[in-house]
C-alpha cells in the first residue's frame, strides 16, 4: 500500500519551497459584489495602449475571511481625453486623499501625492465588470467610500 504524504507535505512540494507570499497575486478571481476595506500595495504610473496617461492601483483586500489577502486593481484615467471619465478619475483620487487623512490637495501636486498613498487604509465599492471587447470579466472598484460615509454607514450599522 502506498504511504500517503501528509497534506503540508504535498502543499510544500507543490510549491515547490515557495510560500504563498512568492505568489503572483490572482487578479483574475471575481469576488462578489459588496463594501471591501483594503490597504493600498501600490500606485504605479502607467500609459495606455493608446498613449494615455492613468494611475494603476493595487488593493490588498483586509478583514474578509473569504477574500482576505486577495488583490483588487483599480485604474484611474486621469490622462484621458474624456472629460468626464478624467472627473470620475478625479473624484476618486479625492476620495483616496481624503481617507488618507489629505484635504484640499492643490491639483498640480495631486499626480505625485497619488503616488505616495501605498500603505493607506481604503474602503470601496466593489462590483463586476462583464467581459467585453475581448477582455475578460473583471472586478471593478465603482466607488471609494468617504471617511465621513464610512462613518455614517458605522453609526447607522451601530443603531
Amino acid at each position: 500500500m502506498p504511504t500517503q504524504k501528509k497534506p503540508m507535505s504535498a502543499l510544500k512540494a507543490l510549491l515547490n519551497g515557495k510560500t504563498a507570499g512568492d505568489l503572483a497575486p490572482d487578479v483574475s478571481s471575481l469576488i462578489p459584489k459588496g463594501i471591501y476595506k483594503a490597504r493600498i500595495e501600490s500606485v504605479e504610473e502607467r500609459t495606455s495602449q493608446k498613449g494615455h496617461i492613468y494611475a494603476m492601483i493595487k488593493l490588498r483586500l483586509e478583514g474578509n475571511k473569504n477574500f482576505n489577502g486577495q488583490v483588487v486593481l483599480d485604474n484611474l484615467n486621469l490622462g484621458n481625453p474624456n472629460a468626464e471619465v478624467v472627473a470620475r478619475a478625479e473624484g476618486a483620487m479625492n476620495t483616496l486623499f481624503a481617507t488618507a487623512g489629505f484635504v484640499d490637495v492643490d491639483k498640480e501636486d495631486a499626480f505625485d501625492l497619488l503616488m505616495s498613498l501605498a500603505g493607506c487604509s481604503t474602503e470601496f465599492y466593489l462590483t463586476q465588470q462583464t467581459a467585453s471587447n475581448g477582455y475578460p470579466a473583471r472586478n471593478n472598484v465603482a466607488k471609494y467610500i468617504s471617511p465621513a460615509e464610512s462613518a455614517v454607514r458605522a453609526a447607522l450599522a451601530a443603531a
